[in-house]
């Protein structure tokens, strides 16, 4: 979170609904789709063609991510 963002959420009270509800929905969407890849690499059938589009290094980074806890990320 940028100083910008964090003098915003501070500052600005007629907004606050609708900065926390942005916040919220990146968070939820980062969660989504952090289940979405991790589901596409351990049971789907196009798991090859994912591969093949992201680059084998990435897929190597997301499968040692994998391996940490949630804790570990902040």
């Amino acid at each position: 979170v940028g100083v910008q963002k964090l003098a915003a959420l501070n500052s600005n009270t007629a907004t606050r609904h609708i900065l926390d509800a942005s916040l919220y929905i990146y968070r939820s969407l980062a969660e989504a789709l952090t289940y979405r890849v991790a589901d596409i690499l351990e049971f789907s059938d196009f798991k090859d063609d994912f591969v093949n589009k992201i680059g084998k290094y990435n897929v190597s980074i997301l499968n040692e991510i994998s391996e940490l806890y949630i804790y570990d990320f902040g």
